[in-house]
């Protein structure tokens, strides 16, 4: 009850935060993130209902609102799992393309046109995906976050059955990451 009560008023955020989103230049990023932050607004805004109903304050079917509130946080964090898909994508297609060209390009031999191959190996795809994920920890640990909380919806709504104890570690390292992104701020994803 008092994470939630901690919680009321948060669905405004993300309404503001959604409002931000709706300049970004990439349609992928800009449709993505904007519905996700609308949908976690609706999601919060039926968990205040939910709430509510909890404190005696107005009546209301619980089970019904609950079963809406875990459907638009599955729908958010479907949409946070596209996203970090997209830029996963995105990183490591660079990624290659990067070393594709500098396995291409040439060395200029004392001056003369003559090229050279440079003799280092390339990186095979294991490799690049190492690469990517070390430098790109923000992403890694947002999409990280997301699988870890997709279970909890999934299981309210009767889709998978898992055990609390999953739940809990799950919930677990889902809350160590969003400490981890507050204390060390180069950790969060952004946009």
């Amino acid at each position: 009850m008092t994470r939630k009560l901690l919680r009321f008023g948060k669905s405004l955020d993300f309404i503001l935060s959604a409002l931000k989103t709706i300049h970004l230049s990439d349609p992928v990023l800009k449709l993505t993130i904007t519905m996700s932050k609308l949908a976690q607004s609706v999601f919060l805004i039926f968990d205040h209902i939910i709430f509510a109903h909890n404190l005696g304050i107005i009546k209301a079917d619980k089970e019904k609102w609950s079963r809406y509130s875990s459907q638009c946080w599955l729908f958010s964090l479907t949409l946070n799992l596209l996203r970090n898909s997209y830029d996963i994508l995105s990183i490591i297609s660079n990624e290659a393309k990067a070393q594709e060209n500098r396995q291409r390009r040439g060395q200029y031999v004392n001056g003369g046109i003559e090229h050279s191959v440079t003799s280092r190996k390339p990186m095979g795809r294991v490799q690049i995906l190492k690469k990517c994920c070390y430098e790109n920890q923000p992403v890694v640990l947002d999409f990280v976050k997301n699988m870890s909380d997709l279970v909890l919806p999934l299981n309210s709504l009767g889709k998978i059955k898992v055990s609390g104890g999953i739940q809990g570690s799950l919930g677990l390292l889902s809350s160590a990451i969003g400490i981890a992104t507050v204390w060390s701020p180069i950790l969060k994803l952004v946009p």
